[in-house]
C-alpha cells in the first residue's frame, strides 16, 4: 500500500483526487493489537496520506473505508 501511494501520487496533478478503498480494513486499522502486514502496510499508507504536504487527506467511514486525498499542489 505504502509503494502505491508513491507511484500513483506522482501521477495525481493539482486538483486532482487519488481514491483508495478498504482504508479502514474492517476497523483493524483502529485496533492497536491489530499487527498483521495488511493492516500495518494500510496504516502506513493512510499516514502517508494525511501527512503529505502536497495533499489534503480525509477517511470517509462509508462501508470498509474510503481514503480521499486531494492534491492541492
Amino acid at each position: 500500500y505504502p509503494e502505491a501511494f508513491h507511484v500513483a501520487s506522482r501521477h495525481v496533478i493539482p486538483g486532482g483526487l487519488l481514491v483508495a478503498d478498504n482504508a479502514l480494513h474492517g476497523g483493524r486499522v483502529a485496533r492497536d493489537w491489530e499487527n498483521d502486514e495488511q493492516t500495518l502496510a494500510i496504516r502506513q499508507y493512510n499516514r502517508l496520506v494525511l501527512e503529505h504536504p502536497d495533499f489534503l487527506g480525509t477517511i470517509l467511514p462509508l462501508r470498509d473505508g474510503l481514503s480521499l486525498a486531494y492534491r492541492m499542489r
